[in-house]
């Protein structure tokens, strides 16, 4: 069992636990100052025990400065890592602020509904910088809510956070998460410290953040966070450009040598391709070409959404014209650009005649009209400007 660092990120407090299991080895704590965030994790850390190479570092990061959201109204049936795209390529949609953010991945819930988080950009680079230097080969920053529960069996959970409270509700394996302001900066917690944390002494329910994040198993929630990496596959992906660059020089001089000078060159030239192709760097090279050419069919098909949404409000909107007083749609199915509603109302008919002058519609039948009260009526939506895309259906 791998050991692992937690670090715990508030308005007021650092603090930290070295983690093998559950069994905490080492803590420490220090109010936050006026100074870097980046000078202040390194001080935090000065006293740490000798650690492990390529040691794990997760960070807990307050609703001060990391927001956690359900987004809804998602690309159903789309794979987690794509819809993580597209949250970050629209992430000004999803999440407030007018500074720079950095997004993760999702934990998605159902169909078209995930959850994800966003942090500041300079905030995540802080803890990047300041960690670089202890020897930690992997760190993921997560939201403090989704860490708690990792390490709290209480049902609710009250978190505080300068002047900004958490309060999380635990039913089954879902969470309720609700985040709101206080008139006054609070440090009263509503929730049984772990039993890890027994011997930090009367403050130890304070590190249950960092404990939290520190044994935090739950792959879905994990996957939330961001993972914090260096230059590593950028420099290697520039490498293999400027060798791939320095080989057509290479060819292009060979052909002013003789020819026994060009067939080595070209020998030497094949054996260094052969060797770059065997490399990482090659592989990062032509993931990041696959990554860009996804990226591209996402983007694409974010922009069909956008549109598809926007003509289903543009049909919303026709017929809450077209319909006549004292009526109303009690269903709603749509077919590419053919509409099927259920219409209640005291004279279908009319209605039918009021879709039929209408010059949004055409085609227009009435399929039913048991009573006189309720009846289907299915029509066409006219030209490309109205018509609706996919197929979707409403009671």
């Amino acid at each position: 069992m791998k050991k692992v660092i937690g670090l715990g990120i508030s308005t007021e407090f650092l603090r930290a636990v070295l983690v093998h299991g559950r069994r905490v080895l080492w803590y420490a704590e220090r109010v936050r100052s006026q100074d870097p965030l980046h000078h202040q994790i390194r001080e935090l850390f000065a006293a740490t025990p000798p650690l492990p190479a390529s040691l794990e570092a997760r960070v807990a990061v307050g609703p001060a400065v990391c927001q956690l959201k359900l987004v809804s109204d998602l690309p159903r049936n789309t794979s987690p890592r794509d819809l993580a795209r597209i949250v970050g390529q629209l992430h000004q949609r999803f999440f407030l602020g007018p500074r720079p953010l950095i997004t993760g991945g999702v934990h998605v819930t159902s169909p078209g509904t995930a959850w994800a988080a966003a942090v500041d950009a300079e905030f995540v680079k802080d803890i990047a910088d300041a960690l670089a230097d202890k020897c930690i080969g992997k760190v993921i920053v997560l939201p403090v809510a989704v860490c708690l529960p990792a390490c709290i069996q209480d049902e609710h959970i009250r978190w505080c956070d300068g002047d900004i409270v958490l309060d999380i509700c635990r039913s089954g394996s879902s969470l309720s998460i609700r985040r709101y302001r206080t008139a006054d900066i609070c440090d009263s917690l509503t929730h049984t410290a772990p039993p890890e944390l027994e011997g930090l002494g009367a403050n130890a329910a304070r590190y249950a953040d960092a404990l939290g994040a520190a044994v935090l198993s739950d792959t879905a929630w994990l996957r939330v966070g961001i993972n914090v990496k260096g230059d590593f596959g950028r420099l290697a992906r520039r490498r293999v450009l400027r060798l791939a660059g320095l080989m057509s020089a290479a060819a292009a001089l060979a052909l002013l040598l003789s020819p026994l000078r060009l067939v080595r060159e070209a020998r030497d030239a094949r054996a260094e391709l052969d060797a770059i192709r065997d490399s990482n760097a090659w592989t990062a090279y032509r993931l990041t070409v696959a990554d860009l050419a996804r990226a591209a069919d996402i983007l694409h098909d974010g922009a069909d959404f956008h549109l598809r949404r926007q003509s289903h409000l543009k049909l919303l909107a026709e017929l809450a014209q077209v319909l006549p007083s004292h009526s109303a749609i009690s269903g709603l199915i749509v077919e590419d650009n053919r509409v099927t509603i259920r219409f209640v109302g005291p004279d279908s008919r009319s209605a039918v005649k009021a879709f039929s002058d209408s010059r949004a519609f055409r085609n227009v039948e009435l399929l039913s009209d048991p009573g006189g009260q309720a009846a289907g009526i299915r029509f066409v939506v006219t030209g490309h400007d109205s018509a609706v895309d996919g197929s979707h259906s409403s009671d």
